[in-house]
C-alpha cells in the first residue's frame, strides 16, 4: 500500500492491495477509477448549477429541501375540533407552515366553518391566523348532506320533500278555473241523512253545466 505523486500529470495516486483506490489532482477528487471526480463542496442551497462535479454540505441540502417542501403537503396529524387541539384557530402554534396538513379526528369548529370527521385542513401559508388561510377540504359530501345544503338556501326552486308529499296528493293536471270540472265535484259531493246548522248545498242552475 502506497501513495505516490505522479509529476506528468500532477496526481496524487493511493493504492492499496495493489488497485488505485483514490487520485487527487486540480480538477478534484477521485475515489477509485469509477464515477465522476468531485471538485467541490458546494454551500448552494438552490442547487441550480445541477453540477455533476460538487457535493453538497448539509446546510445546503437542509435548505434545498425545505425550500422543496413549501408547496407540497406535510402531514402534521390529527385536530380535534370540539377542542381545538392542536391550538389552529383561536391562538395558532407556532411552526406551522404553508403546506402543513391537519386531519379532523373530532368534529366542531373551526374559526366560523363547521367540520366533520375525515375532513382536512392545509395551511395555504406560513403562520396562518384567519380561516382564509386555510384550505378545507371535506370528506363526507354525500348525496344526502348536498340535498340539505341545497334546499337551505333560497331561491333554488327546488321543492322539499313536505312540498312534493303535498303536490303527489294533487289530481294530474287539475284546474281550479276549469267551471265543468269544478262543477262536477260540486254536484256529486255525498248527501247528508240529516241536515244540521252550517250545512250548505249547492244550487245548480242547470245539471247538464253542473253550475
Amino acid at each position: 500500500d502506497y501513495c505516490v505523486f505522479i509529476r506528468s500529470s500532477n496526481t496524487l495516486q493511493w493504492v492499496i492491495d495493489g488497485a488505485e483506490r483514490m487520485t487527487l489532482t486540480v480538477d478534484g477528487l477521485k475515489l477509485s477509477t469509477l464515477g465522476a471526480r468531485v471538485s467541490k463542496f458546494s454551500t448552494d442551497g438552490t442547487m441550480v448549477g445541477n453540477s455533476a462535479t460538487a457535493v453538497p454540505v448539509e446546510s445546503a441540502v437542509k435548505a434545498y429541501v425545505d425550500a422543496s417542501n413549501t408547496s407540497n403537503v406535510i402531514i402534521q396529524g390529527g385536530y380535534d375540533a370540539a377542542t381545538n387541539t392542536p391550538d389552529l384557530d383561536s391562538s395558532p402554534i407556532a411552526g406551522i407552515l404553508k403546506g402543513h396538513m391537519y386531519s379532523v379526528t373530532v368534529g366542531g369548529s373551526f374559526f366560523a366553518a363547521t367540520v366533520e370527521i375525515g375532513d382536512q385542513l392545509v395551511a395555504n401559508q406560513d403562520s396562518p391566523t384567519l380561516e382564509s388561510h386555510w384550505i378545507i377540504t371535506n370528506k363526507n359530501v354525500d348525496a344526502p348532506s348536498v340535498k340539505i345544503l341545497y334546499e337551505s338556501n333560497g331561491n333554488t326552486n327546488a321543492f322539499t320533500d313536505a312540498e312534493k308529499a303535498s303536490l303527489a296528493t294533487m289530481e294530474d293536471n287539475a284546474d281550479v278555473t276549469d267551471l265543468a270540472n269544478v262543477g262536477s265535484s260540486i254536484w256529486g259531493a255525498p248527501a247528508k241523512t240529516t241536515p244540521i246548522d252550517a250545512d250548505t248545498f249547492p244550487l245548480n242552475d242547470t245539471a247538464a253545466a253542473n253550475v
